[in-house]
């Protein structure tokens, strides 16, 4: 579920990944039709990311 967006909880489970420098975003959705427009800048934000 995305809205609420679940930032703490998604905030817990990167952290969790202590050795990992990278995540990918994965949908089967068109760019302009899944949930990455949505949830991108908030990944950013969440991340501390440009």
């Amino acid at each position: 579920e995305l809205c609420p967006f679940p930032a703490e909880q998604l905030y817990k489970i990167i952290k969790s990944f202590k050795n990992s420098q990278n995540f990918i975003w994965s949908q089967e959705e068109h760019q302009n039709m899944g949930a990455w427009t949505f949830v991108q800048s908030r990944f950013r934000n969440l991340l501390g990311c440009q």
